[in-house]
Parts: C-alpha cells; sequence; structure tokens
C-alpha cells in the first residue's frame, strides 16, 4: 500500500500509489447520497399526499421537512466541492 524507502534513520514513507482514489470517490459518493435524499424525500412527500388519513397536521410538518432536505440534497453535491 505505502512505499517505504530505506534511510539512514529508518524507513521513511512516500506518497501512496493510489493517492488519487478519494478524487475520484467523494463526488460519485456526493451524488449517490444526494440520488439517495432526493428519491426518499419525494416518495414521502408522495405517500401524504395520496394517502387521505395522513392529512393531518404531524403529515404536513414531515411533509415541511421533507422539503427543507431535499434542498439539503441539492445542495450538497455543490457546496463539498465549493468548499474544498
Amino acid at each position: 500500500m505505502l512505499n517505504y524507502n530505506d534511510t539512514a534513520d529508518g524507513f521513511s514513507c512516500t506518497e501512496p500509489y493510489f493517492a488519487e482514489i478519494p478524487t475520484i470517490v467523494y463526488p460519485i459518493l456526493d451524488i449517490i447520497i444526494s440520488i439517495l435524499i432526493l428519491v426518499g424525500n419525494f416518495l414521502v412527500i408522495i405517500v401524504i399526499g395520496k394517502e387521505s388519513h395522513l392529512h393531518t397536521y404531524n403529515s404536513y410538518f414531515i411533509i415541511q421537512l421533507s422539503c427543507a432536505d431535499i434542498l439539503v440534497g441539492l445542495y450538497l453535491p455543490i457546496s463539498s466541492h465549493l468548499y474544498k
């Protein structure tokens, strides 16, 4: 995994061979997480909208939380790349 070079005082560690993997993995994970956030919250909104017995004050609060979470899911991939 890590490349070690012999020196006079022992071993010194150099850069790992696979150092570029996180630059590929993190955007893919961000996109997957965003898609899961969006799909899950849209399903919550659709189910509450279609089922008439779920039209209560608590359900409207859950819809508002789902809408806020959708905004977070849309902002997540953008923010993670802006603030590196």
